[in-house]
């Protein structure tokens, strides 16, 4: 399969990742993709698409961490504009690109958790509150 089945989300995801970011947790990721497109991947996109650029050559992961290998940071240099015109350029750039399917599995509940600490990035490291319990009508 050529390059003319690479989808949207493929290009937004690789814009997410940027030419040499290193995201250490998929809440980094989450952020970048939400600030690209307004949105937050599902997690079937985002296994879709991280699998797809692993396999085609354009990602390369390491502990759970990704960044651009030399072809697919030569695609973000390429890809021009920023934020959500970043991800359309790159999106035009990658139908030059063949398209090797594949799947990265996104770990139970990671997403969830990355999501939670993207919209509440300080909530979630406070520790949790004790019930409180209320005296009222007790003498």
């Amino acid at each position: 399969m050529t390059g003319a089945g690479w989808e949207h989300t493929d290009a937004w995801i690789l814009a997410a990742i940027g030419a040499g970011t290193r995201h250490d947790e998929l809440s980094a990721l989450v952020g970048a993709a939400d600030h690209y497109a307004h949105d937050i991947p599902s997690e079937a996109d985002l296994s879709r698409s991280v699998g797809r650029l692993l396999a085609s050559g354009l990602l390369a992961e390491a502990d759970r961490t990704w960044e651009p290998t030399p072809a697919g940071r030569a695609l973000w240099e390429r890809s021009t504009g920023s934020g959500y015109d970043r991800v359309v350029s790159l999106h035009e750039a990658l139908t030059s690109v063949p398209l090797v399917e594949g799947r990265w599995e996104v770990p139970s509940g990671a997403l969830d958790l990355a999501y939670h600490r993207h919209a509440h990035p300080f909530t979630w490291r406070l520790p949790r509150r004790r019930p409180r319990y209320s005296s009222r009508g007790r003498h």
